[in-house]
This record gives C-alpha cells, sequence and structure tokens, in this order.
C-alpha cells in the first residue's frame, strides 16, 4: 500500500519528464515543495493512529480505537487547511528563493494544482492506518494497487488527451491539458480512492474486523473523540513528535536539493529523480514498518512482551532481505534508471554515477526502519526525532555541503553526506531499541488503553447490545510525575483512572460494575454516558 501511494509521485515525473526537461525540472521543483510542506505530516498523523488504536485493540477496548480514528481524521482536516493554501500560493516562493522565472512558474502551477488532492490525502492515510491496526489490509491493498491504475489511466488522459487511444495521423478528439494534466490527474486520483476505501469500509462494517469498531464512530464516542483532552493527548504525545522527526528528514531532504539546484537543471532533475526513485524503492520497508509497529503495539496493549519482539525479529529478517535485493537493482541499474524519468543525455550522466550511493543508502536503512518501527510502538517518538537531529543536521547536512562547494564532488558529494547521516541515524536508533525496556512499555501501554477506557468493562462488552452501555466517568486525578502512565511523554500521564490492572495484569473493574445492563456508578463519580457500542 505504501508502494502504490509513493509510485504516484513516479507516475507523475515519468509523464511529465518526456515533455521536456525543464518540465521535469519544474515539477521535481514543486515535488519537492510538496514534501516539504506535506510529506513529514501525513505519516505523523497515521502512524499516531495505528499506534493508539493497536494498543487498544490489544486491550481489549475496541471503542477506544474507535475514538482515536475520529479524533485523527478532525486533526488531520486540520492540517490540511494551511498545506492546501501553501501550495496554491507557491510561485513566489520559488522566485524569491533564487530559481528562474520559467522553473518557478511551472513549479508554482504543478503545486497549485495538486493542492486538491491533499483534502483527501489525510483522511485516507488515517482510514488506512486504522484498518491496519485491525490486521485488514486485503481490501485496502486491492484499492491502492487500483489507483495507481486509475492514475496511469488518468495522466495519460489529462496530458495527452486522446491522442494515446486513437490511430496516428487522425485528429484526436481531445488534445489534453498538458503539463498541468499530472497534477489534476493525481488529485483526481487521491479522490477517487478516498471514496472507494470509505465505501469499503461502510459495506464491509458489518462482516470484517472493523465492524464493532466502525459502529464505535457515533454518538457519545464522537464527543469524546472530539473533546480537547483526546487532541491534546494524539497531537501532543504522538502526532507532533512524530511530525518533527519527519520534517528534520524532510528538510535535510530539501536543503541537499537546493544545493542540487545550484548545480544545473540536469542536476537537479537527476537528483529529485533518484530520491523519488529511492523512497518508491524503500516502499516495502514503510509497509513493514507500518505493520510492525501495529503488530507490536497489539502485543505491549494485550501484555505479550514476547511476542513483540518475535514480530521485531521477522521485520529485522524481511528488512535485509529487502535491502539485499534492491540495493543490488539499484547498484547495478545504472544510467537505465534515468530513462524512467527522462531523455536527456545529461541527465543519464548525471544519474549513472548516483546509482551505486543510492543502493549503499538504502542498505543502511534496513536497521533503521526496524528501529523506527520498534520505537513507535512504544511511543517513543522523540527517540527517532533525536536521532534525525544528530544524523541529518549535525552531519549530513554540512558533509553534504562541504563535499559539494569546498571538496568540488558536486552531485556525488551530496549523496555522500545522504549515506553518511543516514549511518548516524541508524547508529542512534538501534541504541535507543537495545536500551529500551519492553516490559515497562507494555505496562505504560496498558495503563492508557485500560485506565483510560471509553466503555465498560470485558464482560459488559460482551453481553446482547440492548444491555450494553458505554460510560464516561471521573476520577481524581495522580501526580503528573507519575510513572509508567504514558507513552512515553509526560503529557499523557495526567490522566483520569476509571479501570486500572491488577497484580495479575488483567483489567480490574472498579466497585459499581454490576451484571450487564445493571450499571451501578461508582461511589464519587460523575454523569453517566451511555450508547450502543
Amino acid at each position: 500500500m505504501a508502494a502504490a501511494r509513493l509510485s504516484l509521485l513516479v507516475i507523475d515525473q515519468a509523464f511529465v519528464g518526456h515533455l521536456g526537461t525543464p518540465e521535469l525540472a519544474g515539477a521535481s521543483l514543486a515535488g519537492v515543495w510538496i514534501d516539504v510542506i506535506s510529506g513529514w505530516m501525513w505519516p505523523s498523523f497515521g502512524t499516531a493512529v495505528s499506534t493508539l488504536a493497536s494498543q487498544a485493540i490489544g486491550a481489549k477496548n475496541e471503542p477506544l480505537a474507535g475514538v482515536w480514528l475520529q479524533t485523527g481524521l478532525v486533526l488531520g482536516a486540520i492540517a490540511s487547511l494551511p498545506v492546501m493554501g501553501g501550495l496554491a500560493a507557491s510561485e513566489p516562493m520559488f522566485t524569491s528563493l533564487g530559481f528562474g522565472a520559467h522553473e518557478s512558474q511551472l513549479a508554482g502551477t504543478f503545486s497549485a494544482w495538486f493542492a486538491p488532492g491533499i483534502a483527501a490525502g489525510f483522511p485516507f492515510v488515517i482510514l488506512l492506518s486504522f484498518l491496519k491496526a485491525q490486521a485488514v489490509v486485503i481490501g485496502p491493498m486491492v484499492i491502492s494497487l487500483g489507483m495507481v491504475a486509475v492514475n496511469i489511466l488518468m495522466n495519460m488522459v489529462m496530458i495527452h488527451g486522446t491522442t494515446w487511444f486513437e490511430p496516428e495521423g487522425t485528429e484526436p478528439l481531445w488534445r489534453g491539458l498538458g503539463f498541468i494534466g499530472s497534477p489534476i490527474a493525481t488529485s483526481l486520483t487521491r479522490w477517487i480512492a478516498l471514496g472507494a476505501l470509505s465505501v469499503f469500509v461502510c459495506v464491509t462494517r458489518e462482516r470484517s474486523p472493523a465492524s464493532s469498531l466502525a459502529r464505535t464512530c457515533t454518538g457519545p464516542q464522537c464527543a469524546e473523540a472530539l473533546s480537547a483532552r483526546r487532541m491534546w493527548q494524539m497531537a501532543c504525545g504522538f502526532a507532533i513528535p512524530l511530525a518533527l522527526s519527519n520534517l528534520l528528514e524532510e528538510l535535510q531532504l530539501q536543503v541537499v536539493a537546493f544545493l542540487a539546484a545550484q548545480l544545473g537543471e540536469a542536476q537537479l532533475a537527476a537528483h529529485t529523480s533518484m530520491l523519488t526513485l529511492f523512497f518508491f524503492c524503500s516502499a516495502a520497508m514503510y509497509s513493514a514498518v507500518d505493520a510492525t509497529a501495529a503488530r507490536i503495539g497489539r502485543h505491549l496493549g494485550a501484555g505479550t512482551v514476547h511476542r513483540g519482539r518475535f514480530v521485531m525479529y521477522l521485520d529485522l529478517l524481511f528488512s535485509l532481505a529487502s535491502a539485499v535485493v534492491v540495493a543490488s537493482v539499484l547498484g547495478g541499474a545504472g544510467g537505465n534508471l534515468a530513462r524512467l524519468f527522462s531523455s536527456d543525455p545529461a541527465v543519464i550522466d548525471a544519474v549513472r554515477p548516483l546509482a551505486v550511493l543510492v543502493g549503499c543508502c538504502y542498505a543502511l536503512l534496513c536497521l533503521f526502519f526496524v528501529s523506527v518501527a520498534v520505537l513507535d510502538a512504544m511511543g517513543k517518538t522523540s527517540a527517532v526525532a533525536t536521532a534525525f537531529v544528530a544524523g541529518a543536521w549535525l552531519v549530513a547536512v554540512p558533509l553534504a555541503f562541504v563535499l559539494d562547494r569546498m571538496a568540488g564532488l558536486g552531485l556525488n558529494g551530496l549523496w555522500y553526506g545522504l549515506a553518511t547521516g543516514y549511518a548516524v541515524v541508524t547508529v542512534i536508533a538501534v541504541v535507543f531499541v537495545v536500551r529500551a525496556d519492553w516490559d515497562e512499555a507494555s505496562r505504560r501501554a496498558i495503563s492508557v488503553a485500560r485506565n483510560h477506557s471509553t466503555a465498560g468493562p470485558p464482560s459488559s462488552r460482551a453481553a446482547p447490545l440492548a444491555s450494553q452501555f458505554l460510560a464516561t466517568t471521573k476520577a481524581p486525578r495522580r501526580s503528573a510525575h507519575r510513572a509508567g502512565s504514558g507513552l512515553g511523554s509526560p503529557l499523557l500521564d495526567d490522566l483520569p483512572d476509571t479501570v486500572g490492572p491488577d497484580a495479575a495484569g488483567a483489567a480490574a473493574p472498579p466497585a459499581g460494575w454490576g451484571a450487564p445492563g445493571s450499571y451501578a456508578p461508582p461511589a464519587g463519580h460523575g454523569s453517566i454516558t451511555s450508547a450502543g457500542p
């Protein structure tokens, strides 16, 4: 699924690149800006929803997973507004940064027409993450692959019109929109994919593992999701630290892209094309990160730490195998890779020496992706940000500048700097994982998922629908500095307690829980809100 989403960038550049080198450079520059302003936000919200929902499911608190979904959708909608505005008014920014007038105009036009797709991209990623937390993957995978096919067809039609489908030498019924057809095609594809995924969720809600969770997205659960407390938990406890680490990486890449742009139009096109291909080839590892983080989160929430470690080892084997295969292909393909994006000899010559460096960078990242999956599942998002601060900004960017400008290595020097920075990031992330306390992370996940329950105890949730009630209770707060109550962040510590784990680690219902349908509130607790499961 990650490969399908990332392939949209490859498809756009492949179609636009054959219109001409200026068009490829403009689309590449627009892609840089799109990544800077939005690329780091999408995975942060998706990972936050996936991790929190999977921990809630592992702790048998399914309604809380539905709350996290709604909170993520609301925060994603809010975040998409400034992103769309920044894309729609980007041309003056490109001009002020010193890019040529024609290049800035092409990049600004591409960004502006791409903006409407942002509004569909956020909810699409969040819905995918929510389904992934429940191990519902076949339907979303089919939709994601269909999205690739639709985008190829849309690019063909929107750029070239009906020329592709009519006999050579005949006048086409429609000549297409040319350059702007590509971003329009991608925006439309994103909306079509969101519609298909929404229909999938609605149609399968009574027959899939998502059924019980889909029904929680109504009534009092919606009010709970929109509460300031839940939004603060997700935004500050998860999404913002994740977004910060993603932003640090993204800014590092774009600073290097800016340095590449100073080398010339062909060098910029070669650099961005190889970077796009690099991340496309990383899609398998991105998918493994998401799946591993969700699965480990469920095991942490369920208290089965040994199974979480086993999942980590499986992901490590998969990542190592992927690294060997992909790095070998990237390193051996040479200039043939450039022909995917351009037929310009200057671009092809610039890409050829980069192939081996790109393969080395990919091989370095296999351990890093596994480490990120584990740290995300544990809620240690600040550790990932720390690794990127050290590797990206203390090593990669300064070294790339020195090798490019002072050592005269040009584009190769920029990639030497990136490779060294990724090596440092990987080492730091691995150290954090080796030093991590799995048992403590499990206790924290259970505490958050069970102590802050939006539903009754397990016996009540298993009762017939007519006798089930969802209770929201209030209790005195513990100290904000207590240990083991948050997901790696003090912002999640000061939360009300309604259900606490007993000595054996299972959920112990508070005093007052009776037989299903005969709920009596614990003494001293506040009002009760009831709803169907």
